[in-house]
């Protein structure tokens, strides 16, 4: 699967609609954005609006990223501050819908746009996304003139009819060719090739989710808030790929499902005034603007480990039109017809009669109410299950094994990546001990540089009176696990690891939670709490928590906990 970054890269006043007295403050935090991508191999598309491209500071911030070959320019057109502009008509709100403006206006902020991004950057843009997705026909036109070929402003299954603009809301997140007539018109060889933002469900039918999502918008259920609470419960879940909206893990579901569902790219995207607090709507606060980057850099490390190839918009529409040519010579190939007319092909969300969306029957649709909500936690405690079993039928993890830890004089603790489970654990017990003579650590089993705590990891934590603000992750070799007398992973693969390392440790190494109170040490993982959000790592935390008490009830009498 291929991965497309796309960034509206405007004004700080963002939703303002003011034509001059436009701030760029936001486009200095660029290049430590450009650090990140150029971290995990990312090659994204700026796509800028006119008061960038008119701006020399700003321009020479991405032009110096575009000259060693790091980014993509393309056209981003607010039409409010673009010229030439109506003198004898005050901008109206409907007029920041492009697609509501006549053709000729359309073509003459577009032509101006176009010309002004030539001579600041030095190229030809071949990519375009609407001011505020309000793509219409006499943008397509308009487009095709001025020699445009891949546009991405369509937000799938979403509809911005009270906004006065398109409605998306019967499009699908995979790409399509269409014609010089809009995007109602899709042709195999088509001129234009539309790679939408990235939207879509957790769930498996993205026919079936739309339909019901659609019911759910009618007056009725949106005074009862059904899709809300069919969200919180997993069975109706519209996710955007963008760091503004979704967290991490969101995110990372997503793109997922479009892998299984066979999508052949996702489009990442968001805005750069998000890049600065107090610049747009998404991050008013210095804790966003962290919470914000440790999101993208969670996601693009993930899709880094899992091989995804990260493309411009112009490199994918090269890809497309590569594949295209070969199979004009072999239509043997798979997927032949994937860029055709239809937004639906053989996927499994391709649009069939009756309530689920599906010809399978009830019983499928029933089944496909639950993918998430179900599925993925019963694995996963099936699986704790069996390793519960598995680790307590081990002789040293006896009750009685924990009475030899009561004179340990230096604990480790271990976890993925320490930056979060562990040095909580690490803290948090010394907080709760009053034995200066204990030595407490904290590292990680896989660390390859030094990262900071997450900041809904750091908000979490000071809930419970623990410090991870200053704290750097640190790996297993960097801590004297020859001198510990207590090593405590927190999950049993962990310990697995562990022991596989250093064999002669099994004795010393014991799960955190196997100290906390029953019931909670009935399970023997704490799992990581990591991309989630702030309650997931309070939720983390306090089973950390409730297990040191035990912890500390083993190393010292009664009277020495807090």
């Amino acid at each position: 699967m291929k991965l497309v970054v796309t960034i509206d890269t405007e004004e700080d006043n963002m939703a303002h609609y003011n034509a001059v007295d436009n701030h760029l403050e936001n486009i200095e935090q660029i290049p430590n954005l450009q650090k990140v991508f150029d971290r995990y191999g990312v090659k994204p598309t700026y796509l800028v609006t006119y008061p960038v491209a008119s701006d020399a500071k700003s321009a020479a911030v991405l032009r110096g990223i575009l000259a060693r070959g790091g980014c993509e320019i393309g056209m981003h057109c607010h039409s409010w501050n673009t010229p030439p502009f109506n003198e004898e008509k005050p901008i109206q709100k409907r007029d920041t819908m492009l697609c509501n403006l006549d053709k000729d206006m359309v073509h003459a902020k577009l032509s101006t746009l176009h010309e002004k991004i030539q001579n600041s950057f030095g190229i030809t843009p071949v990519s375009f996304r609407a001011g505020r997705f309000g793509f219409g026909p006499a943008t397509a036109a308009s487009l095709v003139k001025l020699g445009y070929r891949i546009d991405s402003s369509v937000t799938p299954f979403m509809s911005w009819k009270k906004n006065q603009g398109p409605d998306f809301s019967e499009f699908y997140p995979d790409p399509f060719r269409f014609s010089p007539q809009g995007l109602a018109h899709k042709e195999t060889d088509g001129p234009l090739l539309e790679v939408p933002v990235t939207i879509g469900f957790l769930q498996s039918d993205f026919t079936a989710a739309n339909q019901r999502l659609k019911a759910l918008e009618r007056p009725f259920a949106r005074r009862l808030h059904i899709a809300g609470i069919l969200g919180r419960l997993g069975l109706l879940n519209r996710i955007w790929l963008s760091p503004e909206i979704a967290s991490a893990d969101e995110m990372i579901r997503l793109a997922k499902r479009m892998q299984k569902n066979g999508y052949p790219v996702i489009n990442l995207t968001f805005h750069s005034t998000s890049l600065r607090r107090r610049s747009g709507p998404f991050v008013k606060t210095r804790t966003d603007e962290q919470a914000f980057s440790q999101k993208i850099d969670t996601f693009l490390k993930y899709a880094f480990d899992s091989g995804w190839e990260s493309v411009s918009l112009k490199e994918f529409e090269d890809s497309v039109n590569l594949y295209k040519a070969y199979s004009k010579v072999s239509e043997s190939i798979p997927g032949h017809t994937l860029l055709t007319s239809s937004h639906c092909d053989s996927r499994e969300e391709t649009p069939k009669p009756g309530i689920f969306g599906s010809d399978r029957g009830l019983q499928q649709g029933i089944k496909d109410l639950f993918p998430q909500r179900f599925k993925g936690p019963l694995k996963r405690s099936f699986q704790n299950i069996l390793q519960s079993l598995n680790y307590r039928s081990s002789a040293c993890r006896a009750f009685g094994a924990r009475e030899s830890i009561r004179n340990a004089a230096y604990v480790v603790f271990v976890c993925k990546g320490n930056i979060c489970r562990s040095p909580f654990a690490a803290h948090a017990l010394h907080r709760i001990l009053s034995l200066d003579s204990v030595r407490i650590e904290s590292c990680g089993l896989d660390v390859d540089r030094q990262m900071p705590s997450p900041p809904e990891a750091v908000k979490a934590a000071g809930k419970f009176g623990v410090d991870l603000s200053a704290h750097l992750s640190k790996g297993i070799s960097d801590c004297d696990m020859k001198g510990a007398d207590l090593i405590v992973p927190m999950e049993y693969y962990q310990l697995s690891r562990i022991v596989e390392m250093f064999p002669e440790y099994r004795g010393k190494t014991l799960l955190l939670r196997q100290f906390a109170p029953f019931p909670h040490n009935v399970f023997c993982n704490i799992y990581d709490p990591y991309g989630g959000s702030k309650s997931e790592y309070t939720r983390c935390f306090t089973l950390i928590n409730k297990s040191l008490r035990g912890v500390a009830f083993y190393m010292s009498s009664a009277g020495d906990i807090r």
